[in-house]
């Protein structure tokens, strides 16, 4: 594979690479991977409230707290979301039924959610948690409270990492269909999002409750509600960069009718990510929002000298039309 070389590249990209090769049947196939919104000159803001609440039961400390990866995982997480959230993110404790939750507030230091969460953990003795029950529904109860109906937010993204060992099953399934029925429309179809990350081993209790409801909303709701994409313990100790890949594609920014199209040769196929398939549509659009994250593949009938893409959409926040041309390179 070669590299491609990038001319005038949007000053509001925090990162822009790609490479191309040739196929065995003569195409050329190009790789394009950009991060747009996340330039020095640019504004984060992706027009969400983004929330991370963490699992503090008893399990999780035992299983999870005491490996430095999660420690590390919680502290990316923090860093990678806090700039698209225009007052910080707002960080949340939850834990048993006669302490459900803790809210640390927005501006949330890495240092300071794990000295709380340290804290929170201590302030439990052995008596008292013998016989709690770990509870989830509370804080996503408390969250759409606070941020849907006294805030009037328009859009809330919530990330929880968790070993899925809730005693409140039912009423975090009911919750989450409740506020995704309510808030999510045809207009806002992100109006509440959760993604969870699921910390644990492979067919381990909680993890299969997540698996479960994974299966129950992509079925019953297929594009409603985008909720409950899991890792399991390996991937959260081995690859901390693909569950931040994995964010990347799930935060999004507040642009509408979002485009990205490629001109400079003769295009067969371009990779839908999203959708998981080839289109012979030389180009891509994006509902709901704009990735913060965006990888593509396109295969060209023959090798072009240079490549333009142009991503175009109407910020929502600044109600302004944008256009962004760049250009690449096959050397």
């Amino acid at each position: 594979m070669s590299k491609l070389a990038f001319r005038n590249v949007p000053p509001q990209f925090s990162s822009c690479t790609g490479q191309w090769e040739t196929t065995e049947d003569g195409s050329t196939m190009v790789t394009l991977e950009f991060a747009p919104g996340g330039g020095v000159e640019s504004n984060l803001s992706s027009g969400t409230d983004v929330v991370l609440v963490l699992d503090a039961s008893f399990s999780m400390f035992v299983r999870a707290y005491r490996n430095g990866r999660v420690i590390e995982l919680v502290e990316k997480m923090i860093k990678f979301m806090n700039p698209y959230d225009d007052d910080g993110i707002d960080v949340y404790l939850h834990s048993l039924r006669n302490m459900p939750f803790r809210h640390l507030g927005a501006h949330s230091t890495p240092d300071k959610v794990v000295e709380q969460l340290g804290e929170f953990m201590e302030t439990r003795s052995a008596s008292a948690i013998m016989g709690q029950r770990t509870v989830c529904a509370p804080v996503i109860d408390d969250i759409v409270k606070r941020l849907k109906e006294e805030k009037g937010s328009d859009r809330v993204f919530i990330e929880i990492v968790t070993d899925g060992e809730f005693n409140d099953e039912t009423a975090v399934e009911a919750a989450i269909l409740k506020y995704g029925e309510k808030y999510n429309s045809k207009e806002n179809p992100f109006g509440i999002r959760f993604h969870f990350t699921g910390i644990g081993a492979d067919g381990a209790k909680g993890l299969q409750f997540l698996d479960r409801l994974d299966t129950k909303l992509n079925e019953d709701y297929p594009g409603f509600i985008d909720c409950v994409q899991h890792n399991h313990a390996e991937s959260v100790e081995q690859n901390i960069e693909m569950i931040i890949s994995e964010l990347q594609q799930t935060v999004r920014l507040n642009a509408e009718n979002a485009t990205l199209e490629f001109f400079g040769g003769s295009v067969e196929h371009v990779f839908d990510s999203a959708k998981n398939e080839w289109l012979t549509d030389p180009m891509l659009s994006w509902e709901g929002g704009l990735p913060v994250n965006i990888r593509v593949h396109t295969r060209f009938s023959n090798k072009p000298a240079e490549v333009e893409f142009v991503l175009s959409y109407r910020d929502a926040d600044a109600d302004d039309s944008v256009e962004l041309r760049f250009q690449a390179s096959l050397t």
